[in-house]
């Protein structure tokens, strides 16, 4: 099934002004924002225990559990302070959903792009790995403006009678075209 894309094109010296010219192709329409250098601000609520398997945790002894369980503990909590990162948007990453497109040989995932249009879009991946474990995220997007994206994602990872729930609350604004340091190979 064909989406429409919508081609925006500055106008000559007509600043902020776009001429709207619709056209047919097969990639879903991306959102709307300028590629280049972003700065995104996360803030996280995790709660729940990260899934480790059983055969882990009986080859520990009851005093290297109890260490373990407050480190994940201290690391969850560690997780829900909020982040300040910079990273580096190209026109293919965007397209992809931002998937970096790096695979992991441990796990087969499954991003699907559920819908995309200019203002917002919404992602689905669900990951399976060894054993039992199960990974399931969906992602929301939504750029009021070409420069300023914000977002939500929803993680849940299970195995055995193990879950982590994460939400992640993101708000990103584009800083400039060149991405200097954070720029990467192939992306």
């Amino acid at each position: 099934m064909l989406k429409t894309r919508v081609l925006f094109a500055a106008l000559a010296g007509g600043a902020g002004a776009c001429l709207c010219v619709p056209v047919c192709q097969a990639q879903p329409v991306t959102l709307n924002v300028r590629p280049g250098l972003w700065e995104t601000t996360t803030s996280d609520q995790n709660s729940g225990v990260p899934p480790i398997p059983a055969e882990v945790l009986a080859r520990m002894t009851p005093q290297q559990r109890v260490q373990f369980e407050k480190a994940m503990a201290a690391a969850v909590a560690h997780g829900n302070a909020p982040r300040v990162d910079k990273s580096c948007l190209t026109k293919k990453r965007l397209q992809r959903g931002f998937d970096t497109g790096k695979s992991n040989a441990e796990r087969k995932c499954t991003r699907t792009i559920v819908s995309s249009t200019a203002s917002t879009m919404d992602v689905r991946e669900e990951c399976t790995g060894g054993g039992s474990k199960h990974f399931s995220a969906h992602i929301h997007f939504k750029a009021p403006d070409p420069v300023t994206v914000n977002g939500t994602i929803n993680v849940t990872i299970s195995g055995g009678e193990r879950t982590l729930t994460m939400k992640q609350v993101m708000h990103a604004k584009w800083l400039g075209a060149d991405c200097g340091k954070y720029a990467r190979e192939n992306d």
